[in-house]
């Protein structure tokens, strides 16, 4: 088979082939290529908290075990209080307040 030889591809399977889609990725860059669904992938979002908030979320994440987004959400503020409290963190009121619930969904707090 030489190089110029066409063969029928089912368009379907060729989107499942990860490798293909990775390579394809690389070449073109992600926003270029299609979804498994066929549509265009998601455009990436902006961040909803700078580094300094990052940071305090993941210290915060770490003290309870990492425990899933919905629970850490609602421990936040208990969190926030009880590490300040015994100079375990010490943090911004600008941070502390991007860092409190409300600023965001449970589902984007996981670091």
């Amino acid at each position: 088979m030489g190089v110029d030889t066409f063969h029928a591809v089912d368009p379907d399977a060729l989107m499942q082939n990860k490798p293909f889609l990775s390579a394809l990725r690389d070449a073109v860059g992600p926003a270029q290529v299609l979804s498994d669904s066929g549509e265009h992938p998601a455009v990436p979002r902006d961040r909803i908290y700078d580094e300094a908030v990052r940071q305090a979320l993941i210290m915060l994440w770490d003290a309870v075990d990492r425990i899933c987004g919905k629970r850490l959400k609602v421990m936040i503020p208990i969190l926030i209080d009880a590490m300040e409290r015994y100079g375990h963190l010490d943090l911004d009121q600008n941070v502390k307040d991007k860092a409190l619930p409300g600023a965001y969904a449970s589902s984007t707090v996981n670091p």
